[in-house]
């Protein structure tokens, strides 16, 4: 194989790689060894057949008063009548002509020549039965019951003009004189300026009572004016009398069909019959044109010819079976394969020898150019055939990586791969992960874990699952490293604390300003600021480990992330004893100095 072809196939497999393969698979063509390749010829062989159909029948039609001149054809041969030529052109198409001088009249079978048939609705008549009853119809106003709903009344009843419908007279009421309401009055006390006597420039505020008017509803009739005063004599008490025009029935005579509930039908006038609307208008009445012949009595015949293209395509694969069926049936290889047009010969019809060079690719063509010539018949030719034969180049290439054998397909610039060492680690990716975490080794795993991720490679379901798994397993690590940094640290720093407030801060000072000389044998300044100490750190502990999260930049190495929580909790004990010695600095340690005064007479009381 030549070098040319080495770095070719290698070119493709580091693209392929480059796209599919984690970083550390990315040039694995630098390690392959016993590159070979075989080339596969795939011939495709096509034979198309060009057909021209030709049927002939007789036509007949309405005459309309063309012109026709005497008949001089009676028979026809469809393959020596000329009609359209396509040319050297594959195509499916359709098209009808008519024979010269086949053209003839007849008279109408169906109307004998008349050109008028009795019409088929009304036998002749030219009336048929209307569709009412026996010329009258439902009255629209009263539906039929010759009665409608009494337009005087409400079902019967008239409201009493007496009593307004209430069934009770009234009259304006005395309380209020039909007003509705009453006027009342009351004191009020309001104030007024008064000029001081003999100062006219000053006034005094006084007080004095005023009545005020104002308007009640009244108590009698409730602001309604009147009162009642009784039963009403003109309807009894109900409201309503009686309707005069109805009698209380509430229903009275339908006057469009005075109470009959039909009325004459206004199709056909109370007669039962009406125009037929089949041969209304026509002449004479009682007929209708006949359909064959349009009403003209006479037949146009005429002999027609169709004819019709139509091509027969058919395609072969000559090739190896075994390579075809099972390496490239499922890829595109038409599409991206290199290939040679070996043989393109047109020709009335093929036979013999159409392809000399190779026997295979010879037989299946005459297979294929015999059987669509089978298709002829006396109405059916073959116009011309086509052969066609295009070499597909299929190159196998066959590689060994860290001992193992493996096999692609390379079609043009295109690389397909069954299986590689890319495959093979993806395959195997999740398992070797949960084999790094088990043993310790999350940080490399859950690196490896996202770099599968981010190929969608692999069992992702799986890879999910351990990609929690390692990333827990950091973070409990990292929680490792706080917690023993923490302790180590109180157990450090908390003597420390005490002994630099003992010499910074003595409790003589204090002892001095309360005059209590039993202070003098106590450091509780001192060790409530180590208290302090503990709780803050505590505090600034917890907060640290309810935040912990895993991050990626600690690297691949599980230690890291123990060193990395004992960073945190460095950080954070530094932070906790320099704010301490600041509030120390801006003189606010007299707040530890109550705390510690506070506790001394807690623990007195107590005790």
């Amino acid at each position: 194989m030549e070098q040319e072809d080495i770095t070719r196939i290698k070119e493709l497999l580091d693209s392929y790689a480059e796209e599919h393969a984690p970083e550390h698979l990315r040039h694995f063509t630098d390690e392959i060894s016993n590159l070979t390749q075989t080339i596969h010829p795939i011939m495709l062989c096509r034979v198309v057949s060009q057909f021209d159909e030709r049927h002939s029948r007789s036509v007949s039609k309405p005459y309309k008063g063309e012109k026709v001149d005497d008949r001089t054809v009676r028979s026809v041969n469809v393959w020596n009548y000329k009609m359209r030529d396509i040319g050297d052109e594959w195509v499916t198409d359709k098209c009808e002509r008519s024979v010269a001088g086949s053209h003839h009249l007849e008279d109408c079978v169906n109307c004998q020549g008349k050109g008028r048939l009795i019409c088929p609705t009304c036998h002749g008549q030219t009336k048929v039965t209307c569709g009412c009853n026996h010329g009258r119809t439902k009255c629209s106003n009263c539906g039929g019951t010759g009665e409608v709903s009494c337009s005087h009344c409400d079902k019967g009843h008239v409201k009493c003009t007496s009593c307004g419908g209430t069934g009770k007279t009234s009259e304006t009421c005395s309380h209020c004189n039909g007003r509705g309401s009453v006027t009342k009055s009351r004191m009020v006390e309001e104030s007024y300026n008064q000029p001081v006597f003999g100062d006219s420039s000053k006034t005094e505020v006084r007080y004095r009572q005023v009545k005020k008017y104002y308007e009640e509803r009244c108590p009698v009739c409730n602001g309604k004016r009147t009162t009642n005063t009784g039963q009403c004599r003109k309807c009894g008490g109900k409201g309503y009398k009686e309707c005069t025009y109805c009698g209380g029935s509430g229903k009275q005579t339908c006057s469009t069909c005075e109470g009959k509930g039909n009325v004459v039908c206004r199709v056909c006038g109370g007669t039962g019959l009406k125009v037929c609307s089949t041969c209304y208008g026509e002449s004479p009445k009682g007929t209708v044109a006949c359909k064959d012949c349009a009403g003209s009595g006479k037949l146009l015949h005429y002999l027609s010819i169709s004819q019709s293209f139509f091509y027969e395509d058919e395609e072969q694969v000559v090739c190896n079976d075994d390579f075809i069926n099972t390496k490239v049936a499922h890829l595109p290889w038409e599409e991206e394969a290199e290939k040679e047009d070996l043989l393109g010969v047109v020709a009335g019809v093929l036979g013999g020898d159409i392809y000399q060079d190779d026997a295979d690719v010879n037989e299946v063509l005459n297979r294929m150019a015999e059987k669509q010539a089978q298709h002829v018949n006396p109405n059916k030719r073959i116009l011309r055939q086509g052969a066609w034969v295009t070499c597909y180049y299929a190159k196998e290439v066959f590689y060994q990586y860290e001992g193992k054998d493996y096999s692609c397909i390379i079609l043009g610039d295109h690389l397909y791969m069954d299986a590689s060492p890319v495959t093979d680690y993806i395959e195997n990716v999740a398992e070797e992960c949960e084999r790094d975490i088990d043993s310790q080794s999350s940080a490399a795993a859950l690196m490896d874990i996202e770099e599968a991720m981010q190929l969608e490679t692999g069992d992702q379901e799986k890879l999910q699952i351990l990609w929690y798994k390692a990333k827990d397993s950091l973070e409990k690590k990292v929680k490792l490293g706080e917690n023993l940094f923490f302790w180590l640290s109180l157990l450090v720093l908390t003597p420390l604390v005490y002994k630099f407030y003992a010499a910074v801060n003595p409790v003589i000072g204090y002892a001095s300003i309360v005059e209590d000389p039993s202070w003098r044998g106590h450091d509780l300044l001192p060790l409530t600021q180590a208290v302090i100490f503990v709780i803050l750190y505590g505090f600034v502990a917890i907060v640290i480990r309810m935040v912990s999260k895993y991050d990626s930049t600690y690297g691949s190495r599980d230690i890291n992330y123990v060193l990395a929580g004992m960073r945190r909790m460095a950080l954070a004990a530094a932070g906790v004893l320099a704010a301490m010695l600041l509030l120390n600095y801006l003189g606010l340690s007299w707040l530890t100095t109550w705390i510690a005064v506070i506790i001394r007479y807690l623990v007195k009381a107590i005790l």
